[in-house]
């Protein structure tokens, strides 16, 4: 998602769809003890957090405001 703008739900569907390149996963991999990459996704989704490595060793432009990457909603579908 865009910093500051929430997602947003498919008008075709009414789904809320969240994707991502997967480089958050392979990131929490690395620096943590879980095992798999759907283990983390599922743990993203529980954390209601989409980065939860970033910007520390995730790369992204850190936000003295609000945490872009944070869920309000939990999404239908989470790829």
């Amino acid at each position: 998602t865009e910093p500051g703008k929430e997602m947003e739900v498919d008008d075709a569907t009414g789904l809320l769809l969240v994707g991502t390149s997967g480089q958050n996963v392979d990131n929490v991999l690395r620096y943590s003890t879980i095992g798999s990459s759907l283990d983390v996704m599922e743990g993203m989704l529980k954390w209601r957090h989409l980065a939860p490595t970033a910007p520390d060793t995730l790369h992204c432009f850190p936000m003295s405001e609000e945490d872009p990457f944070i869920c309000q909603r939990c999404p239908h579908l989470f790829f």
